[in-house]
């Protein structure tokens, strides 16, 4: 597996003389150069050595052709119509701004996302991003075969719903256990449980990549 390049050190030493407005100044600024920052983030993962590097930890494959797209604003999951009526629909409809996108060979759509909060309905927001991703890739005429497979992955600072670092969902059929369709993946990297990488075999290359994400 390649190597990673150096991260970054981003923390500086301390100084007992600081004021309390030396210290405010310092955490914004830890604020922005945090790893799992929204500008550091983009940064960072669109690098196209690192983002390979990362999904490769995930997936075991090469992924040294990844194309990335950085920071797309995506104003609807439907074509813009130009009857007024159909215009101002388009208009309400949730807007979602997608930290990194990066496709693969043009058969893989993987969205990667930097989550420093916890939110309660987190879920709701992998399925949203999911759903989004996928009704926007066809347009008038295409056929359903087209959609490519999507998957969405968030980074996680912390997820106290989660029992892994690493969650994989997937749509399984209840009664078969099948896999009842593999162009949707939702993927989970859970911080908090990062030292299960130091002893888990399983999880060593995706430790190798998560860990630099920790400041």
């Amino acid at each position: 597996m390649a190597e990673l390049p150096k991260s970054t050190v981003f923390n500086s030493g301390g100084d007992n003389s600081r004021t309390g407005q030396d210290i405010r100044k310092e955490k914004k600024e830890d604020d922005v150069l945090y790893p799992l920052s929204d500008k550091v983030f983009q940064r960072w993962m669109g690098d196209k050595k690192i983002c390979a590097y990362f999904l490769q930890s995930l997936f075991g494959e090469d992924f040294s052709d990844i194309e990335i797209d950085i920071k797309k604003e995506d104003f609807s999951n439907v074509a813009v119509n130009t009857q007024e009526e159909e215009f101002e629909k388009h208009l309400k409809l949730r807007k979602i701004r997608l930290d990194v996108i990066a496709r693969h060979r043009n058969i893989v759509i993987y969205n990667i996302e930097a989550q420093l909060k916890h939110e309660k309905d987190h879920r709701d927001r992998c399925l949203f991003y999911a759903c989004r991703l996928i009704s926007t890739q066809l347009e008038s005429g295409d056929e359903f075969g087209q959609v490519k497979k999507t998957v969405v992955i968030f980074i996680n600072q912390s997820n106290p719903n989660s029992h892994s670092l690493a969650e994989y969902v997937s749509l399984l059929d209840q009664e078969t256990k099948e896999i009842f369709n593999n162009k949707l993946q939702i993927i989970n990297i859970n911080l908090n449980h990062l030292d299960v990488g130091i002893n888990d075999y399983r999880f060593s290359d995706m430790f190798s990549s998560s860990r630099y994400f920790v400041q």
